[in-house]
């Protein structure tokens, strides 16, 4: 695959993290930072039409007198989204949200007795495996364990070397390519549940790369 071709998806917004496939692999959640307001809100990405919809609006988005932390708590089939919200000082906030938005959603939150499910909906998770080493080029992390994400059925997998640079690598056809992202770091990436979509975000921007190796191409 050609991982080096570019075309702006989610121009001007500030990916903030928890990217989240949908169960179908069509849509992508993750957290966006508005820098204006100095609050977090949840994005929805089309990766294949580049529609965006934010699911807390304007003022919907402030939940605390802070930033407003929030999470993404998994998607219910294709219909609808679970964000956690910060409401306070241990005050959360569950909202169920269709991936087109709707304000009555937002207006409707549930009240969370456990304050903590925010932090643990934010950990990053990682599909590592304990592999080979001469499975990976000769200049492959030394992390201990090494920094690798596979797709469910093992086959593909990404990986970061020592110099921060990150490969795609596919098992069957024993091939192994750079993908290029510029001088950006790589903090978090995840597969489309299909395994022909990965997602990686790169500081402030989110980026979509297509795997198949007849039609590949990079989005961000």
């Amino acid at each position: 695959p050609d991982f080096t071709e570019r075309v702006a998806l989610a121009p001007g917004i500030h990916a903030a993290g928890d990217i989240t496939w949908s169960p179908s692999g069509k849509l992508l959640a993750f957290l966006a930072f508005r820098q204006s307001e100095n609050i977090f809100t949840v994005q929805v990405l089309d990766p294949g039409t580049s529609a965006l919809v934010d699911l807390f609006p304007t003022d919907l988005a402030r939940t605390d007198s802070r930033t407003s932390r929030k999470a993404i708590n998994g998607w219910i089939g294709d219909q609808a989204i679970r964000v956690i919200a910060s409401c306070g000082d241990e005050c959360r906030y569950s909202y169920t949200i269709p991936p087109g938005g709707s304000e009555a959603a937002v207006l409707s939150p549930t009240p969370l007795s456990d304050y903590r499910q925010l932090d643990r909906a934010l950990e990053i998770s990682r599909n590592s495996l304990e592999i080979e080493k001469k499975t990976f080029p000769k200049n492959m992390s030394d992390r201990d364990p090494p920094w690798n994400n596979w797709t469910a059925d093992k086959r593909q997998a990404v990986y970061m070397d020592r110099r921060g640079l990150l490969y795609f690598i596919d098992t069957t056809e024993k091939i192994y390519t750079l993908i290029d992202i510029g001088l950006r770091e790589v903090i978090e990436t995840q597969w489309s549940p299909g395994g022909n979509l990965l997602a990686v975000r790169a500081e402030d921007r989110v980026l979509v790369f297509e795997t198949p190796c007849l039609d590949t191409s990079i989005s961000e």
